[in-house]
């Protein structure tokens, strides 16, 4: 929908460039491409990392929005965005 919409989107699969690279490796690679927006998926095994990744590329750039969409992001939208201000906005799905 975003591409449909004239946005420049990429997917970074960080999955990927976890393995064996540090949260400064992860972080430098999301905020080297100079997004506007992130948005991150959460799953309930990869929250705790999601957030210390969602953070540092929020401390990076104060400016960068920061979207957290998922399953566990959408079970505990609000008591993210109330323990975690770095987070922007949370893309609820249905539950």
């Amino acid at each position: 929908m975003l591409k449909g919409g004239g946005y420049d989107v990429e997917i970074v699969d960080v999955n990927q460039l976890e393995k064996g690279a540090s949260l400064e490796a992860m972080r430098d690679a999301i905020i080297g491409r100079t997004p506007a927006i992130v948005g991150f998926s959460t799953m309930c095994d990869r929250y705790l990392t999601t957030l210390k990744l969602a953070g540092a590329c929020k401390a990076a750039n104060p400016d960068l929005k920061i979207v957290l969409g998922g399953p566990h992001a959408t079970i505990t939208d609000q008591a993210t965005l109330e323990a975690f201000p770095f987070i922007d906005v949370i893309a609820r799905g249905r539950i």
